[in-house]
């Protein structure tokens, strides 16, 4: 009797359990959303896209989300569409219970900006994607000009490189430029004294610093580390001047240092 009785008490508890998270289901299906809250995860400065640009792109997408059914609000297509923006590296969406849409989204950094053998121009970012120029945001960073065949339409290198191997494959501008622009924005000296890199039409690389009238030829991005040590002798850093009188100095060859007038 006593074990009918136990069994009896289960069931009555389970009854109720699910009548009580059905009325839950019911609530839920009634909640709106109330806010959308957006925090970036970035410490970026660069404001490609802004709060009030991830709010017009939801409007336009999704119409205005406060005050719409919470249910019918589906946080994988809100995502897909903020992460396919091209200066959003990623986006995450969570729904909270009291009707609440939280946003995370991190943005691209621009690294450098490119202008290509056609005079076309966009951003290559830390990433390694290409970014299109922005008429609300223009950052102070390097440029980079001359021979290069790529476009933005040509899509992102990914930074996918391997330097410093005789039998990898050559290295694609955007490539060589990824490597390049962060090495130098990891320099302590040469971010600063470095303003402009320069694809000549042999296809080798010039550097311009910001003071001074030469340009610095380093031909391609291998042996990068050792290259820089060998310019920052020549300009003896710790005076951190830029010598006059040279057109050109060029680091192409191992362990030598030739300067033109």
């Amino acid at each position: 009797m006593k074990k009918i009785l136990e069994i009896v008490l289960w069931m009555v508890l389970t009854g109720g359990l699910l009548v009580l998270l059905g009325f839950a289901l019911a609530d839920h299906r009634n909640v709106k959303c109330s806010q959308v809250e957006i925090k970036f995860s970035d410490s970026c400065q660069a404001e490609f896209i802004d709060e009030p640009g991830i709010r017009q792109i939801i409007i336009s997408h999704l119409g205005v989300l406060p005050g719409q059914l919470l249910d019918s609000i589906n946080t994988d297509t809100l995502e897909s569409i903020l992460r396919h923006n091209a200066y959003l590296s990623n986006a995450d969406v969570v729904k909270s219970i009291n009707g609440i849409i939280r946003i995370e989204a991190q943005r691209e950094e621009p690294l450098v900006r490119v202008v290509n053998q056609l005079g076309d121009g966009f951003y290559l970012s830390r990433s390694g994607s290409l970014l299109p120029l922005s008429t609300q945001y223009v950052p102070r960073i390097l440029v980079a000009s001359g021979a290069i065949s790529e476009s933005y339409h040509t899509g992102a290198c990914y930074a996918q490189y391997v330097v410093d191997n005789p039998l990898a494959a050559p290295l694609s501008s955007m490539e060589a430029l990824h490597y390049l622009c962060t090495q130098l924005a990891s320099h302590p000296v040469l971010s600063k004294q470095i303003v402009q890199i320069y694809f000549n039409p042999d296809g080798e690389i010039e550097l311009v610093p910001a003071s001074g009238s030469h340009i610095i030829l380093i031909g391609d991005v291998n042996d990068l580390p050792h290259k820089f040590r060998k310019l920052l002798a020549f300009y003896r850093v710790d005076t951190e001047k830029m010598p006059d009188g040279y057109s050109v100095v060029n680091l192409k060859y191992s362990n030598q240092i030739f300067c033109k007038k």
